[in-house]
């Protein structure tokens, strides 16, 4: 029989780790309180002890506040309140429930008493299209978050009619993303979502137009550099390198350039410098720029550098 010991307040306890029968491993029924034999089906040990959450009240106080104690969330669009059925015929509890014909009738009066109205729909709609789209390009919490507050706001106000869920889904991904310098481009949203660039700023201006506390932030080139260096399989030294080109660069007064043609042109010259070098083709695929534009604007870099190099030594002589 294999066993284990372990010493609680000074009192040493023996576990099961193996099935006394057979040697087979157990598993732990928690529904039923019960550990048994996943090979023999013997039952090892049975009425244990829950030591989870304690829900009994004591007043009506108490009963109240676990009634209505849930954790509310804007990622839904009943705020996390609504009720959810599963499939397996069975409660919360574990017991099972009717049959199959009440469990689908159930299901179906639950989703028509959720969705009661095609406002409601829509809102559904909105969020899970920003849902799929976060998920499916591994982005951060914080702008589905933000997104989600920026959609209801135009939910809110009516922006909606007349422009369809995806449209709107997809501006409040780009306003998210600008506030949060996470470098999404209008472009980024025809293979996830189908909309395409001009329905997308169209649609944009319309809600930065309309909604109180949405300002047009400049985006940085920061923002696109480790998004193109990811594309373009560049190493982490080169990707520093660039990072801090770039913030040399943009603290410089001068002419103002496209963030993503500028944070091209910023990585192009950081890997030729460090030996990695990458064909203009191959730069201007994944920012979506023109050759011709990239050309110029690393062309402007050097020169900028040479300056910067220039300033540096009359700063300091020997």
């Amino acid at each position: 029989m294999a066993t284990e010991a372990i010493v609680i307040r000074n009192v040493e306890i023996e576990l099961l780790t193996a099935c006394p029968e057979c040697g087979g491993r157990l598993d732990t029924d928690s529904r039923r309180g019960e550990t048994y034999c996943g090979g023999c089906g013997v039952v090892v040990r049975d009425k244990q002890i829950d030591n989870g959450r304690h829900e009994r009240a004591y007043d009506k106080e108490q009963a109240d506040k676990r009634l209505h104690d849930h954790k509310t969330t804007l990622m839904r669009h009943d705020r996390g309140l609504g009720s959810v059925i599963s499939s397996d015929l069975r409660d919360s509890w574990g017991a099972p429930v009717g049959n199959r014909l009440q469990w689908r009738r159930m299901i179906e009066q639950n989703t028509r008493a959720t969705f009661h109205s095609s406002r409601s729909r829509t809102l559904n709609n909105g969020l899970v299209i920003i849902k799929d789209y976060v998920a499916a390009r591994e982005l951060p919490s914080a702008l589905e978050e933000r997104a989600v507050a920026i959609y209801r706001k135009a939910h809110a106000g009516n922006y909606l009619r007349g422009r369809s869920t995806e449209d709107v889904a997809a501006a409040s991904l780009y306003a998210a993303g600008k506030d949060l310098s996470l470098g999404i481009v209008p472009t980024d949203f025809k293979d996830i979502i189908g909309v395409d660039k001009r329905s997308a700023l169209r649609t944009y201006k319309t809600l930065l137009r309309n909604l109180d506390g949405l300002e047009n932030t400049q985006s940085s080139a920061r923002a696109f550099v480790p998004r193109l260096c990811e594309a373009l399989s560049v190493p982490p030294r080169i990707q520093q390198d660039a990072l801090e080109l770039c913030s040399a660069i943009e603290r410089l007064p001068g002419r103002a350039h496209k963030p993503t043609m500028l944070a091209a042109g910023i990585v192009y010259v950081a890997a030729n410098e460090r030996g990695h070098y990458m064909t203009q083709i191959e730069v201007t695929a994944k920012a979506n720029i023109s050759e011709p534009s990239l050309r110029s604007i690393a062309l402007y870099i050097n020169q900028v550098r040479e300056r910067m190099e220039s300033s540096a030594v009359r700063a300091d002589p020997p």
